[in-house]
């Protein structure tokens, strides 16, 4: 007897128990929809349950912002070398990643100034078959490498060394005349380039690279 009270008083615990929500536990991490109970007719979650997006990473918005801590903080070198570099531009190309902007001035000093030493060997050397084309090569690097970064006066001055030197390239070795002609057009967007990477130079002194 006392079995079969037990039995019909549990029976009776469990149905009046039915009425209430069940509380549910989200085992899956990236499921944030809430539990509903649907004997309870609500859309209302368990208190575990409603805690469950807590279980993202609760750092997400704050690593975004500072993997790029210096995004947009600089508003460049100034008007001074506003003949250098576009500064806005090149920030737009860089995703407005400074960081990465800078990095990427870094690289092209390093790729400027190794194609002016060879510009340089070439014009000290006396001239052969050769000569006039190494400096089309270098020029056209160093006009490349300017231009993805907006920095106008490289490209310009590369662009114009690469010519002449294409022009004098073209010239026969017998017209002597012709050929000593086209070398002083080549020395003088030589010395236009030189005065470019000199500019270039200042203008990452001045914001620090």
């Amino acid at each position: 007897r006392s079995r079969t009270t037990y039995f019909k008083r549990t029976h009776e615990c469990l149905l009046a128990s039915s009425d209430r929500p069940t509380p549910t536990y989200n085992t899956t991490r990236t499921s944030q929809e809430p539990q509903k109970n649907p004997k309870a007719g609500c859309n209302c979650s368990s208190p575990r349950s409603s805690r469950a997006p807590t279980l993202t990473n609760p750092y997400q918005n704050l690593s975004r912002q500072s993997s790029h801590p210096n995004k947009m903080s600089s508003s460049g070198p100034g008007s001074e070398f506003a003949h250098v570099i576009d500064w806005e531009e090149a920030m737009e190309q860089c995703g407005d990643d400074e960081d990465f902007l800078r990095e990427l001035l870094s690289d092209l000093r390093g790729e400027v100034d190794a194609q002016v030493v060879k510009i340089n060997e070439v014009l000290s050397s006396p001239l052969n078959d050769q000569s006039f084309f190494l400096i089309m090569r270098a020029s056209h690097v160093i006009k490349g490498a300017s231009s993805n970064l907006m920095c106008q006066q490289l490209r310009e001055c590369a662009t114009n060394l690469e010519q002449a030197a294409a022009g004098a390239n073209d010239i026969s070795r017998e017209d002597r005349a012709a050929l000593e002609a086209e070398a002083v057009k080549v020395r003088e967007k030589h010395a236009e380039l030189t005065k470019a990477v000199e500019n270039y130079h200042e203008m990452l002194n001045a914001v620090e690279i």
